[in-house]
């Protein structure tokens, strides 16, 4: 399948007689003449040939001065709305990934976390330009499913020593998919997995997810997902070693949306005991640590992500300093950092219905006010269908995408009436946005919604017949220049 695309290196301004979107095969050609040496790069053909989408590489001598730079995302977004109401095309959703946020992300990661290579979550998002990508940085895959698998290796991605099958409860059949492949790295974390495995895996190896959650994570985990540190696991170890099974490693999770940065350091000291433990029983090729996810994603986040890699830091020198006798390889399965940042989705007003705020608020003040509710062309069937799983760390707030952000300390306040934002869709828990203050917005405005990566475009639908948002991805010239001398390194 092919997207439509757009490229500023193309069109550098909206005119009204420069206002066409070229579709995937002129844009081709013209990018082709326009940065020859750029689209010619392997890096860039081998992503495109992976993902059968065209990206294109703008040039922006203000942006682009260093590999981790990130173009002015919202800026681009006005842009491509721009040329679809002056070319009169599709006012549909769309989508916008910048590549060289996920080239930031990753540069960040490597800089705070030296030692933890990052498996990224591949059930976070599967778009082929973000795994391709992230593929060229590195990075290797923790994968859930036979699907997943197969996104992985029938592109080669990665290695088999850069993929780790992390399912505690996996299908027998996707097991032996599994060693037909050549992947031996799993995840357990109860007896009759260590079972099956033996029966499906001629020679796996295995690694055991221990339960150590942030009880105030977003979406904690320990019910569903790993075994009893104290009592469980030494058990487990022990069975393992009569059933000549290979343990080689411990793994946990903290929960998605992590807040307790602290919490990683009491589940590295109790890996740091089953290690030991579990050499003593005789597994002695445990080299393996597996963080699990939960780091968080949104560009607000980047601070407590910093606070956390210190809290990963301090605990790794702690209890898995690197020596002589043994080096752990350390490994995590990022999801959202990766993948939220990067995507920012664009929806167009369909409706604009002014309502008595008192239909919408209890509140006594609103009593006599005016208010409004607002449909977008996209819900949570669609792009916000991380609201309906419940699967995001902070829920998404819209801004128009044509209208400044109102300065604090401005003395005139724009005004707001109580309003609610619901997707198109005939169900009526289809709402974007809860109740809040929302300057006026008419039909036909667009709505701007950054951070839209993770589980998102990964848990959509096309109910109501509703399509999937088309997806633009943008990058920096600069910037594909360096990760194309990465990719060669």
């Amino acid at each position: 399948m092919n997207v439509l695309h757009y490229s500023p290196l193309i069109m550098p301004t909206i005119t009204k007689e420069h206002s066409k979107l070229y579709d995937a095969d002129e844009i081709s050609d013209k990018v082709a003449n326009l940065s020859t040496s750029l689209v010619k790069s392997e890096m860039l053909k081998s992503i495109q040939r992976m993902a059968d989408r065209q990206v294109l590489v703008f040039n922006s001598d203000k942006l682009a001065d260093k590999c981790s730079e990130v173009s002015d995302t919202l800026a681009m977004a006005r842009q491509i709305a721009l040329s679809k109401m002056v070319g009169k095309k599709s006012s549909e959703a769309f989508a916008l990934m910048n590549l060289g946020t996920i080239v930031e992300r990753f540069v960040e990661w490597k800089q705070v976390l030296p030692r933890v290579k990052p498996f990224y979550a591949v059930k976070c998002n599967t778009d082929p330009v973000l795994l391709s990508v992230l593929s060229k940085l590195g990075a290797g895959f923790d994968c859930a499913s036979k699907a997943e698998l197969e996104t992985i290796t029938n592109h080669s991605l990665a290695n088999n020593d850069r993929i780790v099958y992390a399912n505690t409860c996996k299908t027998p059949a996707y097991i032996e998919y599994a060693e037909l492949i050549g992947i031996r790295k799993m995840t357990f974390d109860c007896a009759e997995e260590l079972f099956k495995m033996q029966k499906h895996h001629s020679n796996p190896q295995v690694i055991l997810r221990i339960d150590v959650t942030d009880p105030s994570a977003t979406r904690p985990l320990d019910i569903k997902f790993g075994c009893d540190y104290i009592k469980t696991a030494p058990q487990l170890l022990r069975l393992a070693k009569q059933m000549s099974m290979e343990v080689v490693g411990i793994s946990f999770h903290v929960g998605s949306g992590c807040q307790d940065a602290h919490i990683f350091t009491k589940a590295i000291g109790i890996a740091r005991d089953l290690f030991d433990l579990g050499k003593t029983i005789g597994h002695k090729n445990m080299h393996t640590l597996d963080l699990g996810g939960g780091f968080p994603g949104c560009d607000h986040e980047k601070k407590f992500f910093r606070d956390v890699a210190a809290v990963i830091r301090d605990a790794l020198e702690l209890y898995f300093p690197v020596t002589a006798e043994e080096n752990v390889e350390v490994i995590a399965e990022p999801g959202r950092y990766f993948a939220s940042e990067p995507t920012s989705v664009c929806a167009a007003v369909i409706g604009a219905t002014r309502v008595p705020a008192s239909k919408l608020s209890t509140k006594p003040e609103d009593a006599d006010r005016d208010g409004y509710m607002y449909y977008l062309d996209d819900g949570v069937y669609g792009s916000f269908s991380c609201l309906s799983s419940q699967l995001y760390t902070s829920l998404p707030k819209g801004q128009s995408l044509f209208e400044e952000a109102e300065e604090p300390s401005s003395p005139v306040r724009k005004v707001s009436y109580p309003s609610v934002v619901w997707g198109p869709t005939c169900d009526s828990r289809d709402q974007v946005e809860k109740l809040s203050e929302l300057s006026r917005w008419q039909v036909g405005d667009w709505i701007y919604y950054a951070n839209m990566g993770a589980y998102t475009a990964a848990t959509t639908t096309c109910f109501n017949g509703f399509k999937r948002p088309a997806i633009y991805y943008v990058v920096g010239d600069k910037c594909w220049t360096n990760m194309n001398k990465r990719s060669n390194a």
